[in-house]
């Protein structure tokens, strides 16, 4: 035999010894890990959850970004620990722990400079926070006022608000990456879209397009779907009227309408309105000179209050269509005293109505009637207002709101019992579309959604999102988020008598003046006969055209327009966050420093061994 080739062979032995013991200790501990795939599972963690986004207007950004093109990656520390912070760091805070976050950035440089990415804990026991948090203004959305008194407080309690775990941040916006930093120049440059949606209206009972006489008086019943108003209140009333055979004789038509984008700039009523101006399809069968009264549903989730509740009416003004509102309101309150309903007039000393969809409505007509149901007489009750919390007086509101569109709409002169008992809230309805669509056990994969649409995700969201296509009035599916498509589906079909539905839908199905509901689902649908329409909602300063969205010039006769600071969020390749660990830097240091020891050692046992090996063979 060789002598080199026997020391070496004797030598490669023991080496692979030493790694045969040191795999067979790594392999107990990697549980038998079959794959790269499994190695990299062991090793990151993807965390779900919803980004904070960049957000941008005509005057400037907002929100959330990686500073540059790259991945942020810094180690994460709980909020209540970071004392100081001497490096870019995560910082992992609750709910709770908000506001003091908001309060130590804004005064803390320091700790500021070195927040590199912020982690928020979403299992928080927000409702009891005593405190209270709304990242609101003083008077939301003031700039919108149709009075002069804007420095009124309708939200006084808004608030300015040895191993390493890192959290590894994807979030590069092609507004950063690009250098748009406002929303003119992004969307010249096309890395950003316009904030938006798709708001919905349906009639009570159909309108019947082709006829001319088109002359009944119009309800208005008006939510806002971003802030989850219809789903405690608006659905409930539409499902108790829609029971109703003598609804076709109704000597008013009532319309409900569901606008999203409100929490922006008013982004729905105020394209509702511009589309009624300009006779689009969407509001086909609309006219502005019939809508008689406009009710609207606020915040009414903190009404119930030792046994008793409470809400409060605000009004625009004086004037005879207010009366019958008012009247129909204590009729309805009536009909329910066995369920300790209280309503009440505003005080007389507030400026005005509170922020509402109706304030568009009031700049376009100063003269406009209407009424704001809300759980509060002067100042928020809710202390988190956009903050969509749940309600307590779910039943109670809705049965107040149903039962009055049931007076205004017949204008009923029984004064009986027996009129307005017949009209009554389905319960287990509530409780199904509060699991649907405030939560996310089940959500949107609960039955009574799935039976309209096939949702895109499993938790609701109520933010407005963007519009990505050109505007339309009958949008794909793919362009409308689930809760507006649910909306549509769900509205489409309450008001549509039930003598009119047919199995499967078809090509005469909207010739006939139906439509489809329910297609997502099996892909055949239900035809059925009902005016349901979807309206775009986006700013009114901006125009599609030619595949590209442009900012219009102010506008004297849009006063509401003059203020608009038109948001857009801003475009993304891909948005992750995952948490790994990594060793300390001594750590580091001493594996590095014990592999050059066993490399050394190594070394030498070839030395000795290959020596030891010549010296046997000599004697041989």
């Amino acid at each position: 035999m060789d002598k080199r080739s026997s020391s070496t062979i004797m030598a490669s032995s023991f080496l692979l010894f030493l790694f045969l013991f040191n795999f067979q200790l790594s392999l107990a501990e990697t549980n038998l890990m079959q794959s790269v795939p499994d190695l990299q599972n062991s090793m990151y963690k993807v965390v779900d959850g919803d980004a904070c986004v960049r957000l941008l207007n005509l005057s400037g950004e907002i929100g959330c970004s990686n500073p540059g093109r790259e991945k942020v990656v810094a180690p994460i520390i709980r909020f209540r620990d970071a004392n100081s912070l001497s490096r870019s760091s995560a910082v992992l805070l609750s709910l709770n722990e908000i506001q003091d976050f908001f309060i130590r950035v804004s005064t803390d440089s320091t700790f500021a400079r070195n927040v590199g990415g912020v982690l928020v804990e979403s299992k928080a026991d927000f409702q009891n926070m005593s405190k209270g948090f709304s990242p609101a203004h003083t008077f939301p959305q003031a700039e919108f006022s149709p009075y002069k008194n804007t420095n009124y407080k309708w939200n006084p309690i808004r608030q300015r608000s040895y191993t390493t775990v890192v959290a590894e941040f994807d979030l590069v916006m092609q507004t950063v990456k690009a250098g748009t930093h406002d929303s003119e120049s992004c969307l010249k440059e096309e890395t950003c879209f316009p904030l938006g949606g798709y708001s919905v209206w349906s009639s009570l009972p159909p309108l019947n397009i082709s006829s001319s006489d088109q002359g009944k008086p119009i309800i208005l019943a008006v939510a806002s779907m971003d802030s989850a108003s219809f789903f405690r209140d608006k659905s409930l009333a539409v499902d108790a009227l829609s029971h109703l055979e003598a609804i076709d004789g109704f000597n008013k038509q009532l319309v409900f309408l569901v606008f999203t984008g409100e929490a922006w700039g008013y982004l729905g009523s105020r394209r509702f309105l511009h589309e009624l101006d300009l006779q689009s399809d969407a509001v086909k069968g609309l006219n502005t000179s019939l809508f008689e009264m406009i009710i609207e549903v606020g915040s009414v989730g903190k009404g119930f209050n030792e046994g008793v509740t409470s809400f409060h009416v605000h009004t625009t003004g004086v004037s005879s269509a207010t009366n019958k509102t008012l009247d129909a309101l204590n009729h309805a309150q009536d009909s329910l005293k066995s369920r300790n309903i209280s309503i009440s007039s505003a005080a007389a000393s507030n400026p005005g109505i509170p922020p509402s969809s109706l304030m568009s409505f009031l700049n376009k007509n100063p003269i406009t009637s209407g009424v704001v149901l809300e759980d509060f007489d002067t100042i928020f009750s809710n202390k988190f207002y956009h903050t969509n919390l749940n309600s307590s007086s779910i039943v109670a509101a809705a049965s107040l709101l149903a039962r009055t569109l049931y007076v205004l709409t017949s204008d009923t002169k029984d004064d009986s019992k027996s009129a307005l008992a017949s009209v009554n809230v389905n319960v287990s309805l509530v409780e199904q579309l509060m699991g649907c669509l405030l939560e996310c056990e089940p959500g949107l994969s609960c039955e009574l959604v799935k039976n309209f649409i096939a949702p895109s995700s499993t938790c609701p969201s109520h933010y407005v999102g963007v519009i990505s296509d050109e505007p339309s009035s009958t949008p794909s599916p793919e362009y409308i988020g689930d809760v507006s498509r649910f909306v549509w589906n769900f509205l489409a079909d309450k008001t549509s008598p039930p003598k009119g539905k047919t199995p499967v839908c078809s090509e005469d199905c909207s010739k006939k003046g139906g439509v489809c509901t329910r297609a997502e689902v099996d892909g055949k649908g239900i035809c059925v006969f009902s005016t349901t329409r979807y309206v775009p909602a986006y700013s009114t300063r901006l125009s599609f055209e030619s595949g590209t969205w442009n900012v219009l010039p102010p506008n004297s006769s849009d006063p509401m327009g003059m203020h608009d600071p038109v948001w857009t969020e801003s475009n993304w390749n891909a948005i992750g966050l995952r948490v790994y660990t990594v060793q300390s830097a001594a750590y580091d240091r001493l594996v590095l420093l014990g592999g050059i020891a066993i490399t050394g050692g190594a070394y030498l046992a070839i030395i000795l061994t290959r020596a030891f090996v010549a010296k046997i063979l000599k004697q041989d």
